[in-house]
């Protein structure tokens, strides 16, 4: 039997308080997250 998986490899959510957010899925999903860099080519922050 040949299974697919179907993960997700990049969604974004809009905040208002970044700190917030931040701190809520750290410990939401028990993970650090940081601050990816501009690819470069891309003017000013995404």
């Amino acid at each position: 039997m040949n299974k697919k998986l179907n993960s997700v490899g990049w969604f974004e959510i809009y905040v208002e308080d970044m700190d917030r957010a931040k701190k809520f899925y750290e410990a939401m999903l028990d993970l650090k997250l940081e601050k990816l860099p501009i690819p470069e080519g891309m003017p000013g922050e995404m």
